[in-house]
């Protein structure tokens, strides 16, 4: 028995290094499969969790409160109907001062933009009378350089 012991060591060192791969491809394929079963369990998980989810979301009763918005709807209407109306009646304008307080009609003419009187709609009013603010605002400018470069020569001097 004991030639048979030594047989059998020599027979397992002759074959380590193929003992040796065989253990680390099984070792490999082993835990390559554990991984891709661990992925698949999560993701299985995650997807039955979600879509759960969304049918507890879909079916989940929602709370409603009814809201009366007939008074909104009255008071709109009256205020188009009161904007038609005006647009019919004679309009007057009210200019005030500084303060406030109402400036009376002299009779004295004030002082127009040009084509104010071919201005159809509001967006046409609106832009004459920025590109007058900014035909000011240029105006104002130049101005004030002027200004500033006579300061700067009198102090210069």
């Amino acid at each position: 028995m004991s030639q048979e012991k030594v047989d059998y060591k020599k027979e397992q060192k002759k074959n380590i290094k193929k003992t040796i791969r065989q253990r680390k491809a099984s070792n490999i394929v082993i835990t390559t499969l554990l991984v891709v079963f661990a992925v698949a369990v999560v993701g299985w998980l995650s997807y039955s969790g979600y879509k759960s989810y969304l049918t507890a979301k879909a079916n989940a009763p929602r709370e409603s409160i009814p809201i009366d918005v007939s008074d909104m709807t009255n008071y709109l209407n009256s205020l188009v109907a009161g904007d038609v109306e005006e647009a019919d009646s004679e309009t007057t304008v009210t200019n005030y001062d500084a303060d406030g307080n109402v400036i009376e009609d002299t009779g004295a003419e004030t002082e127009t933009v040009e084509g104010d009187a071919n201005v159809g709609s509001l967006e046409e009013a609106a832009s004459v009378i920025a590109a007058d603010a900014a035909e000011n605002a240029a105006e104002e400018t130049t101005e004030g350089a002027e200004t500033e470069g006579v300061e700067a020569e009198t102090q210069a001097e």
